[in-house]
């Protein structure tokens, strides 16, 4: 918008001053004369008329222009997955699946209701596309912490996953269609109105991919468990395949076992080869602490067992944070026995 046109300090004086010189000598009846400090008030009380009018134009266009602009997406929680234990990431999945299935099946209805009319109007764009954005986000959040599920525990639970699948393979479409809707509504209210017909069918595979995932999704949380249930039975009850012959022999096998534990979580996750081998590694050490280890060790195999089971059930943060206190509650690690030299 150009700026208009607003006179002078100086140009406003000299054009009062000019006005009543020339009006001084017309008729009988005389002119009052200004001062000049009138003639500058009043200079001046025009100039701000004029400045105050523009500055008000302006701060309309600039309105108009923050109105016209599309809503700004809601940005994603930020996760820090390697703090959540399986199921805990599991609920997360189940409850960001429902909030896009929800914010999607939102979307589509916002995009029928404005079209039925035959027709789209800049404020029914700016609302669709409101929806269009917090569903595109919600599903970008889902679709990240079901990667984050399989990357930590894909290897496991092949039920849970293909549920996750399925789920997943529905999102994708209904994003597609929605990047598609976004870019329509994008180019204002002519191009949405010239393109009614696709953004309906767009509205439409919305609705139908968000309730086909919603069905999916169904029963997740109880897969998961059942799957997790299945996994610490299994682990936490292995017969033990070698027993120590002494009680210095036991205490090697627990720290066998502790270091297999921490390499495990040197990467802050645990593949089912490291889970199987620290399963056996302290079903061994539990059976010679029991046959060699005396009173004093006695605590240790429910110890084994409960940072087993934590390890099973995909509780990896919590069997790290105990970790420290089962090492401090270890006897001495015993002395390999030294080399015999040579004569």
């Amino acid at each position: 918008m150009s700026r208009p046109h607003t006179p002078t300090l100086l140009a406003l004086v000299a054009l009062i001053v000019l006005t009543i010189s020339c009006s001084g000598g017309r008729g009988s009846m005389a002119t009052p004369t200004l001062s000049t400090d009138a003639l500058v008030q009043t200079a001046i009380a025009a100039t701000a008329t004029a400045e105050a009018t523009f500055q008000q134009e302006v701060d309309q266009a600039v309105q108009a222009t923050i109105t016209a602009l599309p809503p700004t997406p809601t940005p994603a929680p930020t996760v820090d997955y390697y703090t959540l234990s399986e199921e805990e990431l599991a609920a997360l999945i189940d409850e960001a699946v429902a909030e896009a299935i929800s914010a999607s099946e939102e979307a589509a209805a916002s995009t029928s209701q404005a079209t039925s009319d035959g027709t789209m109007t800049s404020d029914e764009v700016y609302d669709t596309i409101t929806y269009v954005y917090d569903a595109e986000a919600a599903i970008y959040y889902a679709e990240e912490l079901i990667a984050a599920y399989y990357d930590l525990y894909g290897a496991y639970a092949e039920e849970a996953l293909l549920v996750l699948n399925e789920v997943e393979d529905d999102l994708e479409v209904i994003a597609t269609s929605l990047e598609t809707t976004a870019t329509l509504l994008e180019q204002g209210a002519e191009v949405a109105a010239e393109a009614l017909e696709e953004l309906n069918a767009h509205a439409e595979e919305i609705a139908t991919r968000a309730a086909e995932a919603h069905e999916q999704a169904q029963g997740w949380i109880e897969q998961v468990q059942a799957s997790l249930q299945d996994r610490e039975q299994r682990l936490a009850t292995l017969a033990p395949t070698e027993i120590a012959a002494d009680r210095a022999g036991a205490i090697q096998q627990l720290y066998e076992y502790l270091d297999a534990v921490k390499s495990a979580l040197g990467d802050r996750r645990v593949t089912p080869d490291e889970l199987s081998l620290i399963a056996q590694l302290g079903a061994n050490a539990q059976a010679s602490i029991r046959t060699h280890g005396g009173a004093q060790l006695q605590h240790l195999p429910d110890a084994i067992d409960g940072l087993t089971r934590q390890l099973a059930r995909g509780e990896w943060p919590q069997a790290q944070r105990g970790l420290g206190g089962f090492e401090a509650s270890l006897p001495p690690r015993p002395s390999l026995p030294s080399r015999p030299s040579r004569p």
